[in-house]
């Protein structure tokens, strides 16, 4: 499951980026506008393997079960009702295949990650992305790290010939 919750994480950092694309020059929205339209925006998968689908899926189909958490809630019942619709599309289809086909074709109308998380997730981004930088900046100052401040009297006294 480690894989496609790093190509969500990406496809959602790639959103975000989108958003940001998208908003006018003159104004910058807050971090928190860009996650929600992000957040929001179509997802490419729904990003969970078709064995656990699979598994989620007959559970609720044959007993009602779904999970508290909201979100998880809400990504079963979207799954539930495409593989529906396509099993009354094709009925001799096997419901293992439906949800193959769900869950490797079909779009999530959203990303189903919480605002928290994803705040946190381009705070981490960002954050790399600025340490990412650092060691161009060494190179213009004496190999010295240029973000530390010197102490005061050693910026303020002149050394003499």
């Amino acid at each position: 499951m480690k894989p496609n919750i790093t190509s969500r994480d990406k496809d959602f950092i790639e959103a975000c980026q989108s958003v940001l694309s998208h908003c006018s020059c003159d104004s910058r929205p807050c971090m928190r506008a860009i996650v929600a339209s992000a957040i929001a925006s179509p997802a490419p998968s729904y990003y969970v393997s078709p064995d656990y689908a699979f598994r989620i899926i007959s559970s609720y189909l044959n007993h009602g079960k779904l999970p508290s958490r909201r979100l998880a809630r809400e990504m079963r019942l979207e799954i539930a009702s495409k593989v529906t619709r396509l099993k009354r599309e094709n009925p001799s289809m096997p419901l293992i295949k439906a949800v193959t086909e769900v869950t490797a074709h079909e779009h999530a109308s959203r990303f189903f990650i919480s605002d928290t998380y994803a705040l946190r997730l381009l705070q981490r981004r960002n954050r790399s992305s600025r340490l990412a930088l650092k060691p161009n900046l060494l190179s213009w100052h004496d190999g010295g790290n240029p973000f530390r401040r010197s102490p005061r009297h050693i910026r303020h006294t002149r050394q003499s010939d």
